[in-house]
């Protein structure tokens, strides 16, 4: 019989201690989403590279007949999402930060509207009030918006951005992608294969760098129909 190993992640760890190897011989074939993981896997496990498959992220464009937009046409509209779990507001400030520069700039032809979605009730959400007073120390009352959706499907924006790092892509993002919908996610080896494939779809930015992160959305606001 044939053994096979999947992996999604870049490896830390070596395993080249001998009371590894005959674990690791046992392997005919790994299967990684990117190339780009192939000189990772070889050099932390000590498999030769005739052994590793680059499968790809199987995803393609899909078609969703709906509007991902707002009604507000006088602003240019950014969405991310919030997971229930999420208990540090530091990651989530690098998003409040990009929209108060974004707002500063006179050569944007509109101002930016920052929509926060979740699945918990905001009432609820441990983040509720530590968010509600950052967005006043920026004084961005009248551009944030807080919104409670139970279904993925529900996403929608002119630009959708993406804060965390804690998985290679989070769900919300991908979907935004394979909508169409011009994306900003934290660079890391899986958001740039995307970039790779769907290079017209998104950008990338270092992960918690805001001033990269306004770049970026900047960037796809004046180069609107290259990206759409």
């Amino acid at each position: 019989f044939f053994t096979f190993f999947t992996i999604n992640f870049e490896m830390k760890k070596f395993y080249k201690q001998f009371w590894y190897r005959p674990l690791i011989k046992r392997i005919d074939l790994i299967f990684i989403p990117f190339r780009e993981m192939i000189e990772s896997i070889n050099a932390h496990m000590d498999v030769p590279v005739r052994k590793i498959y680059s499968s790809g992220l199987g995803v393609d464009k899909i078609n969703f007949d709906q509007k991902y937009t707002f009604d507000e046409e006088s602003l240019t509209h950014l969405s991310c999402w919030v997971n229930d779990h999420e208990v540090e507001l530091n990651d989530l400030t690098v998003c409040l930060e990009s929209l108060w520069a974004l707002n500063l700039d006179s050569t944007m032809p509109k101002r930016f509207k920052l929509h926060i979605f979740s699945n918990r009730k905001w009432k609820r959400n441990i983040l509720y009030k530590p968010l509600q007073e950052k967005i006043a120390e920026y004084k961005l009352e009248n551009y944030v918006e807080f919104h409670e959706a139970d279904d993925i499907y529900n996403v929608r924006s002119d630009i959708w951005i993406s804060y965390t790092s804690k998985s290679p892509i989070e769900d919300y993002a991908l979907l935004a992608i394979l909508k169409g919908i011009p994306t900003v996610v934290p660079r890391n080896a899986t958001t740039q294969e995307l970039h790779r494939i769907y290079h017209g779809s998104l950008e990338t930015y270092r992960q918690g760098d805001a001033r990269e992160l306004r770049s970026k959305v900047k960037e796809i606001v004046l180069k609107n129909k290259e990206y759409k």
